[in-house]
């Protein structure tokens, strides 16, 4: 059949995958698992950074290095723990699982990239908000955060994206 240039758009496709298969509840599915995850990545790995960023240890460095070593290792060798412990929760196909997993195969990730993010931050600005009697929450929800915000949406884009996780969406 020669291709044609001129020619009527359809949806009948679409209509004959959803038809044979419940692709929008996957699609769903996909949807709930990567936003949540992400948010839920978000909420843990900004305290982490921030703290790793402007509250250096001795094992700051040590403890970044670690979490990207965790990225090192092969997906496969998790899965077999992750499995037997879904199972005795009684959590086997479910989202909450798909969750916890996505958001902890990108947070080591998540809090490199926002620890880098972070450092660019002059410390003389949180200096003045602690001279202005800000509480260190304060200073992190007034201050960092507003600041950051273009780290913490490049984070949560990449981490949605991150190639290194496998969102099938399956899950009912």
């Amino acid at each position: 059949m020669p291709p044609l240039l001129f020619f009527t758009p359809t949806l009948d496709n679409f209509v004959e995958v959803e038809r044979r298969s419940d692709y929008l509840l996957y699609a769903q599915n996909s949807l709930i698992t990567s936003v949540v995850s992400t948010l839920l990545g978000l909420a843990i790995a900004a305290p982490a950074a921030y703290s790793m960023a402007f509250f250096r240890s001795k094992w700051t460095r040590d403890v970044l290095m670690w979490m990207l070593s965790t990225k090192m290792m092969p997906a496969v060798g998790a899965l077999v723990p992750i499995y037997v412990l879904a199972q005795t929760a009684g959590l086997l196909d479910t989202r909450l699982v798909l969750i916890v997993v996505f958001t902890l195969s990108n947070l080591p990730i998540m809090v490199w990239m926002l620890y880098s993010s972070f450092r660019e931050i002059p410390h003389e600005i949180l200096e003045a908000a602690r001279m202005d009697g800000a509480t260190v929450w304060q200073e992190f929800r007034r201050v960092l955060l507003p600041l950051g915000m273009g780290g913490l949406f490049s984070t949560g884009f990449c981490a949605s994206c991150w190639p290194g996780t496998k969102r099938s969406g399956r899950s009912t």
